[in-house]
């Protein structure tokens, strides 16, 4: 259907000049309307803020994405240096009992890992759904960066080193019957 510019146009009513110069008056109006409605000025603010809300969430998720890729790198580390400064139980008959999540578990050691052990210089580390035995400084290292994997480490036996000895002094005599 044609417009009643068009219709005008061929009656012969106006010009072509004259109605171009209607057009651009039009769209002038609609311009200056839109700019002046009150509900555009709310829509903008509305879309200010809802673009505002949506960088915060993406900020957020960005945030979480990073912490989840640190803590799985920090993961990966820690089971680098388990995997590489494992020791061996020895192939040992020994059962070694310690208390994980209340519960007691049990791995088998030779005696002189059982020593080792009891005196602090190995500690017990999960690598996985096993137990591991990783020397002093690993199992320090690890305590530190991912403490939910470290299960157990006797305290270091500085005392009963000879230097540290209260009763040095004392000479402990030969023909004492225990």
């Amino acid at each position: 259907m044609a417009s009643l510019q068009d219709q005008l146009l061929k009656a012969g009513v106006i010009n072509k000049g004259k109605a171009q110069k209607i057009r651009k008056d039009k769209q002038k109006q609609r311009k200056q309307k839109v700019a002046d409605d009150p509900t555009t000025e709310e829509s903008k603010l509305l879309a200010a803020k809802a673009l505002e809300e949506k960088k915060q969430r993406d900020l957020e998720r960005n945030k979480q994405l990073n912490a989840e890729a640190e803590r799985k790198a920090l993961q990966a580390q820690v089971n680098q240096w388990v995997t590489t400064a494992q020791l061996e139980p020895g192939g040992g008959d020994i059962p070694y009992q310690f208390v994980h999540n209340k519960v007691i578990k049990k791995i088998y050691v030779s005696a002189l890992m059982t020593e080792e052990l009891s005196r602090g210089r190995v500690a017990i580390v999960t690598l996985g759904d096993r137990y591991c035995l990783v020397p002093e400084a690993v199992g320090k290292r690890v305590l530190a960066a991912a403490p939910e994997r470290f299960v157990l480490m006797n305290e270091s036996a500085a005392k009963d080193s000879p230097e540290n000895d209260e009763y040095a002094d004392y000479k402990v005599p030969d023909d004492l019957m225990w």
